[in-house]
């Protein structure tokens, strides 16, 4: 249904308006819609936009969707405290921590895993823009994080005649 509108007559009075009854009529009518509405749109249409928990996510959170421009946050230290959540960034030739492979330049994917009440664990994967490969590293509570360690493919490795595989 279309909005109601209620005639609320001439000033100063209201002569020529729409009665008590008339307007209670249409106002319970416009807002029974409403709840109606808003009870097919599910909690979603009435959560708070950002990245708690139980809002929802607008374009960008965590990475996701992010644009070239302009791009994915590029993260200073990889290893520091600025992996405090899962979601996905960027790291450079400056970057303390990167990964060590390839052009310097790569994504990374952060798994925020849980925290014991002391201890942060979680991990890392690392790939980098100008080199087929990747690597991993993970967080173990009070060991801190391991060595970063490099996933092996068919770009990085061949089959041997005996069929196993080899690093190249």
């Amino acid at each position: 249904m279309a909005r109601q509108e209620i005639n609320i007559g001439t000033a100063p009075t209201g002569v020529g308006g729409d009665t008590t009854r008339s307007t209670a009529v249409k106002i319970n009518a416009m807002t029974t819609e409403l709840y109606a509405r808003s009870a097919q749109l599910g909690t979603a249409s009435n959560a708070n936009i950002g990245t708690e928990i139980g809002n929802v996510m607008g374009v960008g959170a965590f990475g996701l969707g992010v644009p070239y421009t302009p791009g994915l946050t590029l993260r200073t230290d990889v290893l520091g405290s600025q992996v405090a959540q899962t979601g996905i960034s960027r790291y450079s030739a400056d970057t303390a921590g990167r990964p060590p492979f390839g052009s310097g330049y790569g994504v990374l994917q952060h798994f925020a895993a849980f925290n014991d009440g002391t201890y942060n664990f979680g991990a890392l994967v690392a790939i980098d823009y100008a080199a087929t490969e990747m690597m991993m590293c993970r967080l173990t509570g009070s060991a801190g994080w391991s060595p970063w360690a490099k996933f092996y493919s068919t770009a990085n490795t061949t089959r041997a005649a005996d069929g196993t595989l080899k690093a190249i």
